[in-house]
């Protein structure tokens, strides 16, 4: 049987040094809170996003392939990052603790929805450029062009807010989808064959998800 106590007491000691290494690393030294790290990585996911919204098509396909598959690599870093450090917030304690976690939440949800919107862009991207299989009436990319800026801008407006900035002019996503789906439909009725016709209406159904969504995502922040 042990019957000293040199053993439980260097233990305690160790725990203790552990604890107080803790508070002075990440209470004292650690320049940011985590849920500020949080913020900042939802930020430029939503600026990132925008980019890959406009990327400038070029004749040279393999050029935009690399451009968009940089952004989507950064997007995808950058929404871990907000997991991981949407994780750290529960471990921290002080003063504005129960902000701290209300804005979490927040950002937990909203980044669910900029997700969706993600992989739906991701889809959009085929048809702005025209890959095989996603081919569309070259009248319609003005109109696709137009929604794509009005979407990555209104991505601006909302990375702002959520910094505190002022609120820019809000911009109508509204009608620039209204004008995409006229299109669409004019082109619809127009179409010499039906597989073009259910491109068209895929295309419809994938812009007007996208485009419901982000007005929902800018009302709430």
């Amino acid at each position: 049987m042990q019957t000293s106590l040199t053993v439980a007491r260097d233990r305690v000691i160790g725990i203790l040094l552990g604890l107080f290494m803790m508070w002075l690393v990440f209470d004292q030294l650690w320049s940011a809170p985590a849920v500020e790290e949080m913020k900042k990585s939802f930020i430029t996911s939503l600026r990132l996003f925008g980019q890959l919204s406009i990327v400038p098509l070029s004749k040279d396909i393999r050029v935009v392939i690399e451009q968009t598959s940089s952004l989507r690599e950064k997007i995808n870093t950058n929404l871990d990052k907000v997991r991981l450090f949407a994780d750290a917030v529960l471990f921290e304690f002080g003063s504005s603790r129960h902000q701290d976690l209300a804005l979490r939440r927040q950002i937990v949800r909203w980044q669910s929805e900029v997700r969706m919107l993600f992989l739906m862009e991701i889809a959009w991207l085929k048809y702005r450029l025209q890959l095989p299989g996603f081919e569309l009436p070259d009248v319609l990319n003005e109109a696709q062009q137009e929604f794509s800026d009005t979407l990555a801008r209104t991505l601006e407006g909302v990375a702002v807010r959520i910094e505190g900035g002022p609120p820019n002019e809000k911009l109508n996503l509204e009608d620039s989808l209204e004008r995409l789906e006229r299109k669409i439909q004019t082109c619809s009725s127009k179409a010499s064959s039906a597989q073009v016709t259910a491109q068209l209406q895929t295309l419809q159904s994938l812009s007007n998800r996208m485009g419901s969504l982000m007005i929902s995502l800018e009302n709430e922040i």
